[in-house]
């Protein structure tokens, strides 16, 4: 166990014109104090949607997992699938990340608040939802 590293992950928007939320990583060897740049995990080339990270480290603090929720594959940014990517943590809290792998194996549509359909605007979402997403892990 690496004590005093913390590894986060959470999803924003990049400066590229047009592009929409992608999954980040950030790193910290000193309890927070300070942090290693943000990485993007995501490696597909499209503007769709990729949001609502969360990791897992091993006990060991060795490697971790991260998944997420990705629209690539569908060129409405509309149907959803989950992808993940493990990474191998080295010396100072180094991580080098595999490649994206897809986990489900059927795209899930949006679910959206409520029964009206003015409700399916952007922004309506499923409310036993948490905004945002993301996640730390504090060793």
């Amino acid at each position: 166990m690496k004590t005093n590293h913390i590894h986060a992950t959470d999803a924003d928007r990049e400066t590229t014109a047009n592009n929409r939320a992608d999954v980040f990583f950030v790193c910290s060897t000193n309890g927070g104090t300070n942090w290693k740049a943000p990485a993007r995990i995501n490696t597909d080339t499209t503007t769709n949607d990729q949001w609502m990270p969360v990791l897992a480290v091993k006990p060991d603090g060795t490697q971790l997992f991260m998944a997420w929720y990705d629209r690539r594959n569908n060129t409405n940014n509309s149907l959803t699938d989950v992808y993940g990517c493990f990474g191998a943590i080295g010396t100072y809290a180094a991580v080098n990340f595999g490649g994206n792998v897809k986990i489900s194996t059927v795209s899930c549509p949006p679910v959206y608040a409520g029964i009206f359909w003015e409700n399916t605007n952007m922004g309506f979402y499923d409310p036993t939802y948490p905004l945002g997403g993301g996640s730390f892990i504090s060793l």
